[in-house]
């Protein structure tokens, strides 16, 4: 059960890092109007769910989560963040990666 529940996590994550990657390469410069649109439809389902996984229970996605709203500089990521910097419940990692997200968002 627990090689079944690793290999779950590892390819969850994968995957989030993958989309992640996907969509901040996707803001290039395109010359039609519906790029434009679904680009920007695209990163905003990722930062949703990099929201979402800010409160997941499992360290390593809050990671991955808070790579991706650095990596996209999502505004909409600051007060989470915030929150979680100074939540002392968090991991002292989480915390500090957190922390360099918000440098990098600002």
């Amino acid at each position: 059960m627990t090689r079944r529940v690793s290999f779950l996590s590892a390819m969850v994550l994968g995957a989030s890092a993958l989309w992640c990657v996907g969509v901040a390469r996707s803001d290039t410069p395109t010359t039609r109007p519906a790029d434009e649109r679904f680009a920007r439809v695209k990163r905003d389902a990722a930062v949703a769910a990099a929201l979402d996984d800010l409160h997941h229970p499992d360290w390593i996605l809050q990671y991955r989560a808070i790579q991706c709203l650095a990596r996209l500089r999502a505004p909409e990521g600051v007060q989470p963040l915030q929150k979680l910097v100074t939540s002392p419940r968090a991991r002292p990692f989480v915390r500090g990666r957190a922390l360099v997200a918000l440098t990098a968002i600002r």
